[in-house]
């Protein structure tokens, strides 16, 4: 008894859960048939992406105009929640400090493997390495803005990069036939909501083809940011193998802290 209200609480959150332009590229890649695709759009509320960069994004995935057409009006059915309801926010300075400041470095082309994890196209210009950037993010739902695609550097990544606030992102301004290089900064700072805890996510992106796409990212959750908050331990390095680096992000540090927390940290590409 308890496993079958279990699967119909589970199944009523499924049905209840927005839809996303993420949700139907994977339903049209899949051969999901259009007019089930369009029920979906239909009974389930929409967090869509309909600005025109994403429009252009939907039909080069194959979404039919029919499904897109139903997305920008389903989406226009949403009104966004007055401002008023919102308390007051502030802006509070967010830091990171790196014990080491390493430069990054990546082959001029992707390999055969990584072409395949990111799911890049084919043809050979989509396999070059142009630039290397590392970035800190916001993951909080409540902070990434409307139509975040837009906004950000690593919008155009489809497959790699959850939804979120761009708060820094360096590039390494790579020049064209060099090896895509980057130099981690001994700081990153950025001016952030005081109001709830952030999920920040730090990581390598590589400028690969046409777009930016994500190869490791680590995410550190709950992080309250206060006038007094310390700065957070981070380190960005290779990992010995092309492609593939070693991100942490420990909690913020108290003067009275005697050892640091063990950080979050991941090696692994998406």
């Amino acid at each position: 008894m308890r496993a079958l209200l279990l699967a119909m609480v589970l199944a009523a959150a499924v049905a209840v859960s927005p839809l996303t332009n993420e949700d139907v590229v994977r339903w049209v890649a899949a051969g999901k048939p259009q007019a089930e695709i369009l029920n979906e759009i239909a009974s389930r509320p929409p967090a869509f992406d309909v600005s025109d960069d994403m429009l252009a994004e939907l039909r080069l995935a194959g979404v039919p105009e029919p499904v897109i057409a139903a997305m920008r009006a389903r989406q226009a059915e949403t009104t966004p929640p007055p401002v008023s309801d919102r308390p007051a926010r502030g802006k509070v300075r967010l830091t990171l400090a790196f014990a080491e400041t390493p430069k990054l470095t990546v082959p001029k082309r992707a390999s055969g493997g990584l072409a395949e994890r990111l799911k890049l196209p084919s043809g050979e210009d989509a396999t070059v390495v142009h630039d290397l950037a590392v970035f800190l993010a916001c993951v909080t739902p409540e902070h990434v803005p409307d139509q975040w695609r837009t906004k950000s550097p690593l919008g155009r990544d489809l497959e790699g990069v959850p939804r979120h606030e761009m708060l820094l992102f360096v590039p390494g301004d790579t020049p064209d036939g060099a090896a895509p290089t980057v130099t981690v900064p001994d700081r990153m700072e950025a001016e952030v909501d005081d109001i709830e805890a952030h999920d920040l996510v730090l990581g390598v992106a590589a400028r690969i083809g046409d777009r930016w796409r994500v190869l490791a990212l680590v995410k550190r959750a709950g992080v309250k940011v206060a006038k007094d908050t310390p700065p957070l331990a981070a380190r960005i390095a290779g990992s010995g193998a092309a492609f593939l680096f070693k991100v942490e992000l420990a909690a913020p540090q108290r003067a009275s802290d005697t050892s640091l927390e063990t950080p979050a940290s991941s090696i692994v590409t998406p």
